[in-house]
């Protein structure tokens, strides 16, 4: 779909939906069960592994990226 098409933008609304609530079933759901279960030096390994990530990850879009402005 061309992003000029009629229909780009509720299609985007929908995808950016659908994407907050699979992150907020992760942070309630799967993050939880993980404290649980999981060895604490895994997750200490993992938590380090997300922040170098984090790290080096672009503040922001990179030029020529933008998207339009979408109005949940």
């Amino acid at each position: 779909m061309d992003p000029d098409s009629p229909e780009f933008l509720n299609q985007f609304a929908t995808l950016r939906q659908d994407v907050l609530a699979h992150a907020e079933s992760e942070e309630r759901y799967e993050f939880a069960h993980f404290q649980r279960f999981a060895d604490r030096g895994k997750l200490e390994n993992l938590a380090r592994a997300v922040k170098a990530d984090e790290a080096l990850a672009p503040p922001r879009p990179h030029p020529g990226t933008a998207l339009k402005t979408v109005v949940a």
